[in-house]
């Protein structure tokens, strides 16, 4: 379990999507399922680099860059090299 902002999120609250046979990792927290943005990226853009991507977009849409931080919200979820690392979803 990873305590969180006072939230418990279980192993059972962490599930995988799938989007034209693209794996997009989620996890709820506080009843709301929340998505990992370079996956969404990476499977509607077929981007070999989502994190680039998005880079990218922030610099060229100054707006979208200034809000970033209430879009994207660091929230623990396991990858496959570490069992909980804190990504933009």
């Amino acid at each position: 379990m990873i305590k969180d902002n006072k939230t418990i999120l279980k192993e059972t609250e962490k599930k995988l999507a799938v989007f034209e046979d693209s794996e997009i990792r989620r996890v709820l927290f506080d009843g709301d399922w929340y998505y990992v943005i370079e996956d969404v990226v990476k499977a509607l853009t077929d981007s070999v680099n989502p994190k680039g991507y998005l880079k990218d977009i922030r610099r060229r849409d100054k707006i979208l860059s200034e809000g970033w931080g209430q879009i994207a919200t660091p929230l623990p979820i396991s990858t496959m090299t570490r069992p909980k690392k804190s990504l933009q979803v």
